[in-house]
């Protein structure tokens, strides 16, 4: 079993997910820190939804164990491929989606989200979010009624190539409730590590198939489902851990999400919060070795 190969554009995916900037040129978005020591505050965050926030952390994490944050005047957006080079993920929290959202100017912060998922767990079920950019450092502060707390964690330098995905158009998709998805893929990781979705008129089927034996899912049309298909028919196969990751993920942030798949493209799932807020994720098909 191996990874896909495929070209979309100007966009490879040679062996693994593999994305470029559509000039193919190498873009320096390392953060200096130094470039605060001017300021007092750059960047100022409130958020009374402290779990979610911490949840989309956690979601980050397994992906990019080190991040670089984007802020501008629009929100937060965190986005990169996996050390495997096998997904990308695309994180967007809407300053709309703030209590208090200030970014003077744009800036870009290189953060450890597994020692920042391990600060965000500190807090508490009532707990509110500050987060603040100043003195080459991120500080994150919670309050509540009678208890408060505060953090500072150190910016990091992370070289990362800018990336911007191609528009895609996917010959299935599929808008359902996350636990639907999440179930499925659970039961049937205890056939095999690879999982194979179809779309037709009939439904969206998964199936999985190992050496314990086979199991198969299929979720049929209904008035809460929407399916849209291009094709007759679409079968693409994808790594189940990967795939389990991402659901877990999505499912964290919002109860409906979309998977959309194609023969020629990554795999997207996507999930939508807040007001303009969203979790994507990408994931690179694999090929079933015949035996």
């Amino acid at each position: 079993m191996r990874f896909h190969s495929l070209y979309v554009g100007n966009v490879g995916y040679t062996g693994r997910l593999s994305l470029h900037n559509p000039q193919n040129k190498k873009v320096d978005t390392v953060w200096h820190p130094s470039a605060l020591r001017n300021q007092h505050i750059a960047m100022e965050i409130q958020l009374s939804d402290t779990a979610l926030f911490r949840r989309s952390i956690e979601a980050l994490k397994d992906f990019l164990p080190q991040a670089q944050f984007h802020v501008s005047e629009a929100g937060l957006q965190i986005r990169g491929m996996d050390v495997s080079h096998v997904g990308f993920v695309d994180y967007f929290l809407s300053a709309k989606d703030c209590e208090v959202f200030k970014a003077p100017t744009a800036s870009v912060l290189g953060i450890s989200t597994a020692i920042l998922c391990k600060v965000l767990g500190t807090a508490g079920a009532t707990d509110k979010l500050r987060l603040t950019q100043a003195d080459e450092r991120l500080h994150v502060a919670f309050t509540s009624e009678g208890r408060s707390s505060k953090f500072e964690l150190p910016t990091l330098e992370i070289d990362m190539d800018a990336v911007e995905l191609p528009d895609m158009s996917y010959a299935a998709t599929v808008k359902a409730k996350g636990s639907d998805f999440a179930t499925a893929i659970r039961d049937l990781a205890l056939f095999g590590d690879s999982i194979t979705l179809a779309l037709d008129e009939d439904g969206f089927h998964m199936r999985a198939e190992g050496d314990v034996g086979k199991g198969a899912m299929t979720l049929e049309p209904t008035d809460d489902r929407e399916m849209a298909l291009e094709a007759d028919a679409v079968e693409v196969s994808y790594g189940m851990k990967y795939l389990q990751h991402i659901v877990k993920s999505c499912c964290s942030l919002s109860a409906v999400m979309e998977v959309a798949f194609d023969p020629g493209h990554p795999l997207r799932i996507s999930t939508h919060f807040g007001k303009e807020s969203h979790f994507i994720a990408y994931l690179a098909p694999k090929i079933v070795d015949d035996e």
